[in-house]
């Protein structure tokens, strides 16, 4: 994945929670997930 990819998906992630308000659960899974997303670029 790109550097896009992570910016795209943090930006979809605030629109929905502006929408709908992610509990705290899913906030920490979404972090997660975009950490690994984060690391996955860096190896490549």
């Amino acid at each position: 994945m790109n550097q896009e990819s992570v910016e795209g998906f943090t930006a979809a992630v605030a629109e929905y929670d502006s929408i709908t308000r992610l509990e705290p659960w899913t906030t920490e899974m979404l972090l997660k997930l975009k950490k690994t997303i984060s690391d996955e670029e860096d190896i490549t």
